[in-house]
């Protein structure tokens, strides 16, 4: 497996931060699983991490054709 490493240009509580997270997905049907892990530098990963612990985080649902009901 190779690794992919992109620059970030991301701020957290107004400051920028040189945050990272490694990222995997797992597809199950019509079902997406995202893992995050944050390091350790500051950013809004590492806050819920930290604050809550380990778990779900948001969890989303994409809806075919809601923008007929605009």
């Amino acid at each position: 497996m190779s690794k992919k490493l992109e620059e970030t240009h991301i701020q957290f509580k107004g400051e920028s931060t040189p945050a990272r997270a490694k990222l995997g997905f797992v597809k199950l049907g019509q079902v997406t699983l995202e893992f995050i892990e944050p390091d350790h530098n500051p950013s809004i990963w590492r806050d819920y991490l930290d604050t809550h612990g380990e778990g779900f985080h948001p969890i989303a649902f994409k809806v075919e054709g809601l923008e007929d009901f605009k």
